[in-house]
C-alpha cells in the first residue's frame, strides 16, 4: 500500500505540475496507446486453429451460407482451409450459435426426413404429406450424392406418374444434376453409381430411368431412345470400358517397379451377350438280342434312353486384349548401373549406345512375360506374349519451381502482417511520445524547486555560504522549514551545509 499512495502521489504532483495542453496530449496519447493494446490482443493475438466441425468435411455448396451467417454475427477471425472452417480456439460456441441461428448447420442424412415427419399434422391431406415426403426425399438424395468425394452440389428430382388401365401401372423417372468439384467430371462408375443410389430409393424406378446430368461436361440420358442410344447406354461398350479399367490398374500395380511407366490396352469382348448349348449324352445300346432260330442279332432302337444337358454362358466377357507398355530410358541407364557400380573414384559410369541396347532387350522381355500372366486367354494365340508391346520413350527432366527470394518472402510476410506492424509502431510512437511529455513537465517543476541549490557543494567562501543560507532558509519560517526537508530529501550534503551556515550565524 505504501508503493501505490506513493505512485499515486507522484502521479498527483506530476500532474499537476503539467500545463492544460500536456495534459491533453497524454491523456490522448494513453488512449491511443490502450486501444493499440487491446487491439493486438483480440484480433492478432488469437489464431484460428481449432476446427470447427472437428475434422468433419463440409459440402463447397454451403460455404457461402455459413460466411452470411459470420458475416451478420460480426464474426470475422475465422478461417477456410479447402472443405473447413478453423476458429480461435474459445469461440467456437460463439461459431455454432450463428451457424444454428442463421439455420444453415450441416446437415445429417435422415434430418430433412426427420424434419417432414414431424410437420405432419392430423388436417394435412394425404397429397400434401405425399409432397413433403417426396420433397424431403429428393433433399436426402442431393445431400448424399453431394457427400460424395469430387462432388461439389447435386439436385435430384423425380416424379411418377400413374397410368390409367388395367392393372393402374406406375411410371417413374428422375433427373440427378450433380457438379463435380472444380473442373473435374463424371466417369462411367460415378454415374452408375448415382444411378443406382437414385434408383434404390424411389419404389418402381429402374436405374435406366434415370438421367444424369453432369455441369461440368456432358449430359447421360436415361433413356437409350431419347438420344440414339450413345455409348453410355451400350452394354459392350461399357462393359469394354470396365473391363480395360480392371486390367490397367492390375497392370500398373505389376509395374510400380518401373518410375513413370505408362501402360495402354484395348479389350476385346465377345458379342454374343448368351449363348446356349445343348448336349445329349446316350449311353452305350445294349448287346443286341440273337435270333432262337439263325442266331443273328437284330437291332432294336430304344428312343427313351439316354440323357439331354443344356449349358448356357454369359457373355460380353475378354477374348483378346492388347497391351502397350512404355518404359522411359532413365530405367535402362539406371539398371545397367546397378549391375556395374562405380570405379574407384566414386564417379558413375556412363553406358554406351550397345550395352544399353543389350539391357533393353532383356528387360522388354522380362516386362512381356510379367505382363502376359495378367492377360486373359485369346483364341489363336499360342504366346500372350505377342500381345504385349514394350515401347521406349525419352524422359524429360522436370523443371523445378525456382524459390522465392528473400525479398519475396519478405513482401509477402509484410502483406499478411502489416496491420500489425502498423498497430505495434503507433503504440511505441504513443509511448515515446507520452514518455517525452511527462519528463518535459517534470523538467520544469524540478528547475522551481532546486533552481537555487547546486548539485554540490560549491568551493566558496564561509561568508558567501553563510549568505547563500540566509538567502535560502530563514529559522521560524514554516515554509522554509518544509524547503529545508524537501532539500534534505534531494540533496542531503547541500542541506548540511546549509544547517552549519545557518548554525554558525545564529552564534
Amino acid at each position: 500500500m505504501d508503493f501505490l499512495n506513493r505512485a499515486y502521489s507522484q502521479l498527483n504532483d506530476l500532474y499537476r505540475s503539467m500545463t492544460p495542453g500536456s495534459r491533453l496530449t497524454a491523456g490522448l496519447l494513453a488512449v491511443v496507446v490502450a486501444i493499440s493494446m487491446g487491439y493486438l490482443y483480440t484480433h492478432q493475438g488469437s489464431s484460428a486453429d481449432v476446427d470447427l466441425m472437428h475434422g468433419v468435411p463440409i459440402a463447397t455448396g454451403d460455404l457461402p451460407a455459413m460466411e452470411a451467417a459470420f458475416g451478420k454475427a460480426n464474426l470475422k477471425t475465422y478461417e477456410i482451409r479447402g472443405t473447413s472452417i478453423y476458429v480461435p480456439r474459445g469461440e467456437e460456441a460463439a461459431y455454432m450459435g450463428a451457424l444454428a441461428a442463421g439455420q444453415v448447420l450441416p446437415r445429417n442424412f435422415g434430418s430433412a426426413l426427420r424434419a417432414a415427419i414431424d410437420k405432419d399434422t392430423m388436417f394435412m391431406s394425404n397429397r400434401q404429406r405425399d409432397q413433403i415426403i417426396k420433397i424431403a426425399t429428393q433433399d436426402e438424395l442431393a445431400l448424399i450424392i453431394r457427400s460424395m468425394s469430387g462432388i461439389e452440389s447435386a439436385c435430384v428430382l423425380y416424379d411418377v406418374e400413374s397410368r390409367s388401365g388395367f392393372g393402374q401401372q406406375k411410371q417413374s423417372t428422375a433427373s440427378a444434376s450433380v457438379k463435380p468439384a472444380g473442373n473435374g467430371q463424371l466417369d462411367e462408375a460415378r454415374v452408375s453409381a448415382i444411378r443406382h443410389l437414385v434408383a434404390g430409393a424411389i419404389a418402381g424406378l429402374k436405374p435406366e430411368n434415370v438421367t444424369v446430368s453432369d455441369l461440368n461436361g456432358r449430359t447421360y440420358y436415361g433413356n437409350p431412345e431419347s438420344n440414339g442410344g450413345g455409348g453410355e447406354e451400350n452394354p459392350y461398350v461399357s462393359l469394354k470400358r470396365i473391363y480395360e479399367q480392371d486390367l490397367k490398374a492390375k497392370i500398373l500395380k505389376a509395374l510400380c517397379f518401373i518410375p513413370n511407366v505408362t501402360v495402354e490396352l484395348s479389350v476385346v469382348l465377345d458379342r454374343e451377350r448368351f449363348n446356349r448349348v445343348k448336349q445329349v449324352r446316350r449311353d452305350a445300346p445294349p448287346a443286341a438280342p440273337r435270333d432262337a432260330v439263325s442266331n443273328a442279332p437284330y437291332a432294336v432302337q430304344d428312343a427313351n434312353s439316354g440323357e439331354q444337358v443344356e449349358k448356357e454362358s454369359v457373355g460380353l466377357t475378354p477374348k483378346l486384349a492388347k497391351v502397350s507398355v512404355g518404359v522411359p530410358v532413365s530405367y535402362f541407364k539406371n539398371v545397367w548401373q546397378q549391375r556395374r557400380p562405380a570405379d574407384e573414384t566414386g564417379a558413375p559410369k556412363t553406358p554406351d549406345q550397345a550395352a544399353l541396347d543389350r539391357i533393353r532387350v532383356e528387360e522388354s522381355a522380362k516386362i512381356q512375360r510379367h505382363v502376359a500372366q495378367l492377360l486373359p486367354p485369346a483364341d489363336g494365340v499360342n504366346d500372350a506374349m505377342e500381345l504385349v508391346a514394350v515401347t521406349t520413350f525419352q524422359d524429360l527432366p522436370a523443371q523445378q519451381l525456382p524459390l522465392p527470394s528473400w525479398q519475396q518472402n519478405a513482401l509477402t510476410w509484410l502483406g499478411q502482417y502489416w496491420g500489425t506492424l502498423a498497430t505495434l509502431g503507433l503504440s511505441l510512437v504513443g509511448l515515446l511520445v507520452l514518455r517525452s511529455v511527462v519528463r518535459g513537465a517534470a523538467g520544469p517543476r524540478e528547475a522551481r524547486t532546486f533552481a537555487a541549490r547546486p548539485s554540490a557543494p560549491p568551493a566558496e567562501s564561509a561568508p558567501a555560504a553563510a549568505m547563500h543560507g540566509r538567502r535560502r532558509v530563514q529559522p521560524g519560517n514554516p515554509s522554509d522549514r518544509d524547503e529545508l526537508s524537501e532539500v534534505v530529501q534531494q540533496n542531503p550534503d547541500t542541506a548540511a551545509h546549509i544547517v552549519r551556515t545557518w548554525i554558525g550565524n545564529a552564534g
